[in-house]
């Protein structure tokens, strides 16, 4: 009987002792998950706001680009094979650039960076910019040509104060993918893009 009593109270003093820890366990992984939970919520704010800073002056970096060169004052009177060597050396140090090309009012390329020359003038961008007749920055899209989403930025080619053809540029986003792709936070890969 002493036996009996002596392994019941020993179970009861276990039952205990696991009930507590399993207690206290329970209460602190409760306060640390919310704490951790907060602490991401902050991390992934600051990051989202960083990121997004970092492609509106991306952004404003290629418009400006596009725009000093849309601006060049001899950019009219170079022939079709000087614009293409402009378009080509620009592309060469920028190459998020995927296509760089000078049109005339008819939508006539004159000069690209690359690829065959085309009349673009039942494009969507080059419409818009024919009615609107102010530079912009397109919102993303899908280009069939790269496979990828892409941005078009467009200037019109002043001559004399008059406007005498447009400068399209479309922005490849295949880099800033493969930069979100490799951006880590410990184990954790963070797909940012």
């Amino acid at each position: 009987m002493p036996a009996l009593i002596r392994h019941q109270l020993t179970l009861i003093i276990c039952i205990l002792i696991i009930l507590t820890l399993s207690a206290a366990l329970t209460i602190s992984y409760s306060l640390v998950k919310a704490d951790y939970e907060q602490k991401m919520q902050q991390n992934n704010s600051v990051m989202a706001e960083s990121l997004a800073s970092n492609i509106s002056q991306f952004m404003k970096n290629a418009y400006m680009i596009n725009e000093m060169i849309a601006e060049y004052p001899y950019l009219k009177n170079l022939n079709a094979q000087q614009q293409q060597q402009l378009l080509i050396d620009t592309v060469w140090r920028y190459p998020f650039f995927q296509v760089l090309a000078v049109h005339n009012l008819d939508g006539n390329q004159i000069a690209r960076s690359s690829g065959l020359l085309a009349n673009r003038a039942d494009r969507w961008w080059f419409k818009k910019f024919m009615t609107e007749r102010q530079p912009y920055i397109s919102n993303t899209y899908y280009s069939l040509y790269s496979e990828s989403p892409v941005t078009t930025i467009v200037h019109g080619i002043y001559n004399e104060g008059n406007l005498d053809g447009l400068l399209m540029l479309i922005l490849k986003y295949t880099n800033c993918r493969k930069w979100s792709r490799d951006t880590t936070l410990g184990t954790e890969v963070m797909l940012t893009y």
